[in-house]
């Protein structure tokens, strides 16, 4: 490897930690390229930590060792400097390995369960974002068919254990087996969403309670499914971040629509009605409204075209995702 271009991926990278206090392994690899031997790689990594440049599989593994790091040097100021330790040299990237991992604090017992906690509030938090509504569910549906129809590998949609033993998905009887809970999944959020419109009729009141245990089942069902599926954490972060949009898109519609009724002091229903008023009577044109002032039919009309444009496409983004504003706020 040529040692200007070593000191500039060096550099490159250095750049990058500097920005956010580490650099993650993939991110690495796209700066190095194709140009970097193994033996090239290892030197790499060693002068990484030479330069005290920290570097990560993933953001989470990232944060709990700035944290861990936090702590430690809390610890380290409350106590008498100590001499420097010198910077040991390791051309083994399993002792370098080994030396990183030195450096993270062990957990005890009770720090291990609040982090599984923690991380499963996380996971429940996520499968009732993407299962609440139904594009997530259609968009699961489509990537599997996009894989049994080989045009995309299985494991850029789902996580597949690496290693000799992991199961073949060879053929397409075994991709659709791998995909099974996506089946299962779409058709246990029909019957959730039938349940609850049943809940929302009042001829189906006396039945409230076994409804609602029906729906707490098929609930459970659902995330069983969901663990099972697995979904790779890349296409994971896409499809959260489309519900987050949509989320977004309703949040956006209804803050335009209290903006007009605050500024034109009526609701929709009553803009409806004073128009409907006004354009009954030949005379009077105009209606005042206490503490906003005399608005025009014109003027309202144009403000019930507005917000009627903006119902409509709450009600459509209710019918695309099967669930109510109030779910999806």
């Amino acid at each position: 490897m040529d040692a200007e271009k070593f000191d500039d991926v060096v550099e490159d990278i250095r750049r990058v930690a500097e920005e956010k206090g580490f650099i993650l392994n993939h991110e690495i690899d796209a700066i190095v390229g194709n140009d970097f031997s193994a033996d090239d790689i290892v030197i790499l990594y060693d002068k990484l930590s030479e330069q005290k440049i920290d570097f990560f599989d993933s953001p989470e593994k990232a944060r709990l060792k700035m944290d861990a790091r936090k702590r430690r040097e809390e610890k380290e100021e409350a106590k008498p400097e100590e001499d420097s330790k010198a910077t040991i040299r390791y051309d083994d990237p399993v002792r370098m390995y080994l030396r990183e991992m030195g450096k993270v604090p062990l957990l005890d017992r009770q720090g291990e369960v609040d982090i599984a906690m923690r991380i499963e509030a996380g996971q429940i938090m996520i499968a009732k974002a993407i299962l609440s509504i139904d594009s997530p569910i259609r968009e699961l549906q489509r990537l599997a068919k996009i894989v049994e129809k080989g045009e995309m590998r299985i494991d850029e949609v789902v996580q597949v254990e690496s290693g000799s033993i992991q199961p073949s998905f060879s053929t397409r009887k075994d991709i659709q087996a791998r995909f099974r809970p996506v089946r299962r999944i779409a058709a246990l959020r029909k019957e959730i969403v039938e349940f609850d419109r049943k809940l929302r009729m009042k001829k189906f009141a006396s039945k409230k309670a076994n409804l609602e245990k029906s729906l707490d089942l098929r609930r459970e069902k659902m995330w069983d499914e969901y663990v099972k599926l697995q979904i790779n954490p890349k296409q994971l972060e896409r499809i959260v971040e489309k519900v987050r949009l949509t989320r977004a898109s309703v949040a956006e519609c209804e803050t335009k629509l209290a903006e007009y009724v605050d500024f034109i002091g009526l609701d929709y229903d009553e803009l409806l009605a004073t128009v409907r008023k006004l354009k009954s009577n030949k005379r009077r044109k105009s209606v005042k409204i206490e503490g906003k002032g005399t608005w025009s039919l014109d003027v309202l009309e144009d403000f019930q075209k507005k917000m009627r444009v903006l119902r409509s496409e709450l009600k459509k983004i209710e019918k695309d995702e099967n669930a109510t504003i109030e779910e999806l706020r």
